[in-house]
Order: structure tokens, then C-alpha cells, then sequence
């Protein structure tokens, strides 16, 4: 859930689920996209699926919040290692 935005234009998201990233509760930044990604940052109270690999996550690494990738993660999750 995004729960604040700042004014060089990145967001604070609070992590509701997470699968092998930070622990649920903490405090991620998304940072404006760069380059050619010109992906609008969330609205202040919205919900996004975010995908982050080794790099902060950026404006181009977010899906909408009913994104196909989240229940395949949640099913995922379920299945013994």
C-alpha cells in the first residue's frame, strides 16, 4: 500500500505480502522510472504488486494489484520445497 509520496517524486509502500523480499510491515521506496519507462508512480492509498530483483524497485517494477504473478506467487508459496 502506498502511504506516502515525496516530492522528488518517489513513493513509500508498505509491504502487505511478500514472498522473498522484505518482511511484511516494512517500508520500501519505489523510486520514479528512468529512461524510457514513463509508468505513472501509485496513487497515495493504492495497491500494487511490486517485483524487485537485486536494484531498488522502480515506477516500471509495479503491476496492478489484481496482476496474474500475485496469485501464481501465492500458489507458489503453499507448495513444499
Amino acid at each position: 500500500a502506498v502511504v506516502a509520496r515525496a516530492a522528488d517524486g518517489s513513493a513509500r509502500i508498505e509491504v502487505l505480502e511478500s514472498f522473498k523480499g522484505p518482511a511484511k510491515g516494512s517500508l520500501v521506496t519505489l523510486q520514479p522510472g528512468t529512461g524510457s519507462c514513463t509508468t505513472p508512480m501509485p496513487a497515495l492509498g493504492s495497491h500494487v504488486l511490486v517485483i524487485g530483483f537485486e536494484q531498488g524497485p522502480n515506477a516500471c517494477s509495479q503491476y496492478d494489484a489484481d496482476h496474474f504473478l500475485l496469485e501464481a506467487f501465492r500458489f507458489i508459496a503453499t507448495q513444499p520445497p
